[in-house]
């Protein structure tokens, strides 16, 4: 369980290490399938070029979930500074946050 009732479960399918998220009551949340960086699309590299210039990326990943079908997750790391960016397929951000700086 992660937190709030949340519980991940880690997988592999098809060579590919997913991660899905559901509500205690069974709801699904979220899926997270990890690609590697010069997998993500060039409208998303150009607007993290543009709104995050000096980071680089450390990971990546497709997110589907009830309100997002296919969107992109992606941590970004400057100096000590390691930020998580939330944008839909277009390259809108639809939210960002600073991360804990415990995974290095």
């Amino acid at each position: 369980m992660e937190e709030d009732g949340i519980w991940e479960a880690e997988f592999r399918q098809n060579g590919d290490e997913l991660s899905a998220t559901f509500a205690a009551d069974g709801q699904w949340k979220e899926t997270e399938t990890e690609i590697e960086k010069d997998e993500l699309p060039a409208i998303i590299n150009s607007v993290l070029q543009t709104k995050f210039m000096g980071m680089r990326i450390r990971e990546a990943a497709i997110v589907q979930r009830p309100d997002l079908s296919h969107g992109f997750e992606v941590e970004l790391r400057g100096g000590k500074e390691i930020t998580e960016v939330l944008l839909n397929d277009q390259g809108d951000i639809i939210s960002q946050e600073k991360a804990d700086n415990d995974k290095n």
